[in-house]
């Protein structure tokens, strides 16, 4: 077991048996000199934080319920500089400030925005090397509508580094553009729906998508608010299918590189993309093989004979018979739900 890689301790102390001993418990965690990734539950980090020290720890995950945890986190943090990837959940306002070289290797941090901005806190710092974040995951953005423009106002972080970027409330039609020009080097990007009260304008919205030219993963449920589709199956509604399929093509046309895009009308939330020969192939992630693929030109309109089609390919996909897999997608499709 000294052997251990990673560790997911599902169960919180309150409901250990009995006759537990947790000095034991704890004297085998801090065995565990391999250990590099570890999901634990609060009250077991908050009663042991000092004493648990994992030397290879990369990757670390964390759901906070309590108000007066957010300090015993931190300790445990500061012990362990050499973490890649953070995944904590908070329900409370992360602290304002943090340690000048707080966690400098962190890669990875699915979390609020607020300890984002206390992780940059340091501009000075951060100067000469500043934090090279590939993938960021924000929830609980400010109200005030300028959480994207704050980060790409950051000088915290390097802005060539930045691949992946997912924020759980879109404020700003302007956003993505603010991204385009700050992020070049973005390849997934993830923006929930408007506000109520804003008014979603794909023209302007595809004017930032298409400067990104390394873009390959989309899930925007914005970008079809302005069709008036019902999430509902999405065989119900020929004319609907066919001004998605549409959209699908321009999207195609002004993102070359596009390979994956969330879909309004699947159980899945993903459509694959593939080019092949001026045309353009897309499918849900699950499907395989050709008798799924669905030829899509990039220069005709969608006629309502080809959406019925196209719905009733989709149905087989649901369901698909046992045949040979002859071609797959070239890209594993990612999967936000189990980052």
């Amino acid at each position: 077991m000294s052997q251990l890689r990673s560790l997911v301790v599902m169960a919180d102390p309150f409901y250990w048996p009995s006759n537990t001993n947790p000095k034991q418990i704890f004297q085998w965690l801090n065995c565990l000199s391999c250990l590099e990734f570890l999901d634990i539950p609060i009250k077991m980090l908050q009663e042991h934080h000092d004493i648990l020290f994992f030397p290879s720890l990369r990757r670390f995950r964390v759901s906070t319920w309590y108000s007066n945890t957010n300090g015993v986190i931190l300790k445990f943090l500061e012990r362990h500089p050499e973490l890649e990837k953070l995944t904590w959940f908070s329900h409370f306002p992360a602290p304002s400030h943090l340690p000048e070289h707080f966690l400098p290797k962190l890669r990875y941090l699915d979390g609020r925005f607020d300890f984002f901005q206390a992780l940059t806190s340091h501009p000075e710092a951060h100067a000469s090397a500043p934090r090279r974040l590939e993938k960021l995951f924000l929830n609980w953005p400010p109200n005030n509508g300028e959480a994207v423009s704050e980060l790409c106002r950051s000088s915290g972080i390097d802005h060539d580094a930045l691949r992946v970027f997912y924020l759980s409330r879109h404020q700003n039609i302007q956003d993505a553009q603010k991204l385009a020009d700050a992020f070049p080097m973005l390849e997934e990007l993830s923006l929930p729906n408007l506000e109520e009260g804003e008014v979603f304008n794909f023209d302007e919205f595809l004017l930032g998508l298409e400067r990104l030219p390394h873009l390959k993963i989309l899930y925007e449920d914005v970008i079809w608010s302005d069709l008036g589709i019902e999430k509902t199956r999405w065989d119900s509604d020929i004319q609907s299918q066919a001004a998605v399929d549409e959209r699908i093509q321009i999207l195609a046309r002004r993102c070359p590189n596009l390979v994956e895009i969330s879909h309004p009308k699947l159980s899945s939330r993903k459509l694959v993309l593939r080019r092949n020969d001026g045309m353009v192939f897309f499918r849900p992630w699950f499907a395989l093989g050709p008798l799924y693929r669905i030829p899509h030109r990039l220069d005709t309109d969608v006629s309502a004979t080809y959406a019925h089609m196209y719905a009733s390919a989709l149905e087989i996909t649901e369901s698909p018979p046992a045949v040979p897999v002859i071609e797959t997608s070239t890209q594993e499709p990612s999967n936000h739900f189990q980052r």
